[in-house]
């Protein structure tokens, strides 16, 4: 079996701020299918498919995708805390939710057939970057405040995260008003966020670990196993175990296998 490729391409500086990267899926066999278990990363993403462009909202726990050959899937993944203005609607409203594009208050101004018409990589990351520079040149830049919490919360870094009290006393403003401006921008609640932020550590320092998940969990700063096992469940959807299974076998080549970044 011929598995499909996916590769990440970095976004021009001016768009840095608001995309993460564009990215492709593409190829693989004519038949069969293969499970993808798609990971929560607060990120929210623009797919462009034969027949099909929908906006994809942030996830608060893990969701499996058929991929049936061949594929050819590309898509515009954006920072955590701008989907809600890039699109016109509050982040909160796009928790787990999938949009056709057709029904946000915007027009895209480049379509599936557009975009498909050409195979060559080129010209359709040429047509996504257009289509975010006209959009972004109608919006105020992404919240400084907000880009500021975020910034304390990546997932990489010591392993010590702020608490979100921290974070809160940083930004001066009051819990609530905190609260409800991450949430309405972001899309979850920053306490979710903070331990989104922590299992996506835990995801990288596995891979440093070379599959070691007692050294993983205490580098990403987890207690015990049984910490750990609780917050896999809640974001992946399995015990670690199962899915390190899961990513020794077809569908592992995706999102968190080896990923080149153009």
């Amino acid at each position: 079996m011929t598995l499909p490729a996916y590769v990440e391409y970095r976004p021009p500086v001016e768009l840095a701020a608001w995309v993460a990267c564009f990215w492709q899926i593409a190829g693989g066999d004519a038949v069969g299918s293969l499970a993808h278990r798609v990971l929560p990363d607060g990120c929210a993403d623009l797919v462009f498919e034969a027949g099909s462009t929908a906006l994809v909202g942030p996830m608060s726990s893990a969701t499996v995708v058929e991929l049936c050959g061949p594929v050819d899937v590309m898509g515009i993944r954006f920072r955590p805390g701008t989907i809600g203005a890039f699109a016109g609607v509050a982040a909160g409203e796009l928790l787990d939710a999938a949009i056709p594009c057709g029904d946000l208050p915007f027009a895209l101004e480049v379509s599936d057939a557009q975009l498909f018409a050409s195979e060559a990589p080129a010209q359709r990351l040429d047509l996504l970057t257009r289509l975010c520079r006209r959009r972004i040149s109608m919006l105020s830049p992404p919240d400084p405040l907000i880009r500021h919490a975020l910034a304390c919360w990546l997932p990489t870094g010591a392993s010590d995260l702020p608490t979100v009290a921290a974070v809160t006393a940083a930004v001066a403003l009051s819990e609530r008003a905190f609260e409800r401006r991450f949430t309405r921008l972001v899309g979850m609640p920053p306490m979710r966020y903070r331990r989104l932020a922590r299992f996506r550590r835990l995801l990288a320092q596995r891979r440093t670990a070379h599959g070691n998940w007692a050294t993983a969990a205490a580098a990403a700063g987890y207690s015990d196993q049984a910490h750990l096992v609780r917050d896999f469940r809640a974001f992946a959807g399995v015990t670690p175990t199962e899915w390190a299974k899961a990513q020794a076998a077809h569908a592992g080549f995706v999102q968190d296998a080896a990923v080149t970044i153009v």
